[in-house]
């Protein structure tokens, strides 16, 4: 077998030679990407990148799965003459031909099943570095699937779109889940995903958005976005079926697919198929589905599937080969091969991996060896991602004409190792977004939110001074604050308390009382003591973090002067909502473990509320007093807050 075709720059061209050479790592990648996978499609005397319903009204070939879009340029400047012979469009994806053999001559000769994928060049690229929408409306992952059924001189088309969900969101890090995060505000948002859908109902007619993506736990940030924005949209021709796929699947439960399948049979039958002969048009698909998940690989090709299977039925029926009650004999096996080999095409393409859930596309079953392949294929997606997808995603930016980023990233496992560093920017949004999850999902609807803290908890029996790490959330509302826990492992909040404001009985700021034999920084701590039901004492302690937000802009608190100033504000807020929500202050006394009250201090009254008294002109405040880790008067008990799932 000959070497495959490499491309090796000299000084001022390009030359074709076979075999190995020593390239720069982008174009090592660049040559991957075209003869490591059956990827790319062309036909010599045909467009590939239309659909049978385009080509049926005369379109010219879609620029959106031209993937030698840019390499072409020159030649689409010239006249249109002069470039036809030479302009030849070139699609990624995955195409599948299967002739059906019937022995039994139940069928009619000739009948063939044909899928073919197209992937779009915009957006392109690989699974964590490419998610969501962009400003232009398109997304990433984005495929136009279509499956054609051939009988004689008959050809029936229907076509399925899949494509990231249509908001501003990505998933930064390095963990083997990383959390995903939405990125831009509602305003913008929506604009984007105006531009998204009215494209595709410019192209397809109705659209039929189906959503897998899990309704609870992390992903549920962008289910719930996803139904906001379609709600928004409001459009009679944009129609939103929200399906928990694992959910409803959970325990290898993959025919609960069926009951989806069920409350779209409806839609499916009113979108309707093309149809066409030598005469042409015979009738037209109406509308469109547009199925996505996460990933919109594996749940989503599932649902593709057996979409399509409702669709091939009622085809069959319709050239009356078939009864409308399943396929066929002979064309189970060959339908489900090309779906399944489609998912695993386009998973490699996205993922660097085969399709999860294949098993379930190829036999109709879900089984445990399918279960454990798809931990093997995890794993593998999870090392592409940290190591490979770089140089994977640099490879795509230059085949398609765009200019590399302005810092090169690592292109392989030898890279730098500061990649393992948190990227700022990115750390200040996560943090900014957990904030405002935890209003979202503590806060009842008809609550003003005053404001929210990322901070740590310094109980003295669990807390690591020299661990800045964010553990728990404060959110201020005009009568109560919330505490939650977060877990970072699991990225998700795992429990929360409510405390009337009513029953808050004392804010304490200083540093925290340190053994005697440590001569270790005593880190500034607030204390929020309170009551339940009469009985007294319950306390937060609670440290700042190294990040605060002014109006949603982070700023640095590095050092113990800005944390002080962090829990001065946040103490601030505190009794000024507690004043406001009408709790009585009384005389005022000094905090525990302190000296005689400074001018600009925290001090305490009686009722239990911090007050603040004058300072005399340019006198600054001292640095408060140290908290008693453990007193008598606090018998450091907390109660049991609700649990978040």
């Amino acid at each position: 077998m000959a070497a495959p075709i490499e491309v090796v720059q000299t000084a001022d061209f390009y030359v074709l030679v076979r075999g190995k050479h020593s390239l720069c790592p982008v174009m090592d990648e660049v040559l991957k990407l075209f003869n490591d996978a059956d990827a790319f499609y062309y036909c010599a005397d045909g467009d590939l990148t239309s659909s049978l319903q385009r080509r049926l009204d005369g379109a010219a070939p879609d620029e959106r799965f031209c993937w030698n879009w840019a390499m072409t340029e020159p030649v689409r400047a010239l006249p249109a003459a002069a470039a036809a012979a030479w302009l030849q469009p070139l699609v990624q994806g995955y195409m599948h031909v299967s002739e059906i053999a019937e022995p039994d001559g139940m069928l009619p000769p000739g009948l063939r099943l044909s899928l073919l994928s197209r992937r779009s060049r915009f957006r392109a690229g690989t699974r964590y570095r490419r998610r969501g929408v962009d400003a232009d409306g398109c997304v990433a992952n984005y495929v136009e699937t279509e499956q054609v059924l051939t009988c004689g001189r008959h050809h029936l088309s229907f076509v399925q779109v899949r494509g990231s969900v249509p908001v501003f969101w990505a998933q930064p890090g390095y963990k083997y889940r990383p959390p995903p995060r939405l990125e831009r505000d509602p305003v913008e948002t929506q604009a984007a995903f105006r531009r998204h859908v009215d494209g595709e109902r410019e192209r397809y007619g109705a659209v039929h958005a189906v959503s897998l993506v899990d309704q609870t736990g992390r992903e549920a940030v962008i289910a719930d976005a996803y139904l906001d924005h379609a709600l928004t949209y409001d459009c009679p021709e944009l129609t939103f079926t929200g399906f928990d796929f694992h959910e409803h699947c959970r325990g290898l439960r993959f025919e609960n697919v069926a009951l989806l399948l069920a409350a779209l049979a409806d839609d499916v039958q009113a979108a309707g198929f093309a149809w066409a002969d030598e005469r042409g048009a015979l009738c037209r698909q109406h509308a469109v589905f547009r199925v996505s998940c996460m990933d919109c690989l594996d749940r989503t090709n599932v649902v593709q599937t057996a979409l399509a299977r409702a669709a091939l039925t009622a085809q069959l029926a319709k050239l009356g080969v078939a009864t409308p009650d399943g396929l066929p004999a002979p064309v189970r096996a060959p339908f489900r091969q090309m779906w399944a080999d489609t998912g695993d095409a386009l998973s490699r393409q996205y993922a660097g991996t085969g399709a999860l859930k294949a098993d379930f596309t190829r036999t109709g079953e879900r089984r445990w060896t399918g279960l454990m392949r798809d931990g093997v294929n995890s794993a593998n997606r999870y090392y592409l991602n940290r190591f490979r997808d770089a140089g994977r995603q640099a490879a795509i930016e230059a085949t398609l004409g765009r200019p590399p980023p302005a810092r090169a990233e690592p292109l392989d496992e030898d890279s730098s190792s500061d990649a393992d560093e948190p990227d700022g920017a990115a750390a200040v949004e996560r943090v900014r977004q957990l904030l405002l999850d935890c209003q979202r999902l503590l806060v009842p609807d008809s609550a003003v939110v005053l404001g929210a803290w990322g901070l740590i908890d310094a109980d003295a029996d669990a807390a690591d001074a020299a661990d800045d790490e964010l553990d728990t959330i404060l959110v201020l509302t005009a009568d109560s604050y919330y505490v939650a826990c977060y877990d970072e492992a699991a990225d998700r909040v795992v429990s929360y308390q409510r405390v009337p404001l009513l029953d808050l009985q004392a804010v304490e700021l200083g540093p925290l009382e340190a053994s005697r034999l440590s001569r270790a920084a005593r880190p500034p701590c607030l204390r929020l003591s309170y009551e339940i039901s009469g009985e007294a004492g319950y306390f937060h302690l609670l440290r700042a973090t190294p990040l605060r937000f002014f109006n949603n802009v982070a700023v640095s608190a590095g050092s113990a002067e800005e944390r002080v100033e962090t829990l001065r504000a946040l103490a601030a807020a505190l009794v000024g909502a507690a004043d406001a929500a009408g709790h009585q202050s009384v005389t005022q006394r000094n905090s525990p473990e302190r000296t005689a009250p400074a001018s600009d201090d925290f001090l305490i009254d009686s009722a239990g509320i911090i007050a603040r008294s004058a300072s005399p002109a340019g006198r600054p405040p001292p640095a408060a007093g140290p908290l008693a880790a453990a007193e008598g008067s606090y018998k450091r008990r907390r109660s049991s807050g609700g649990g978040v799932g």
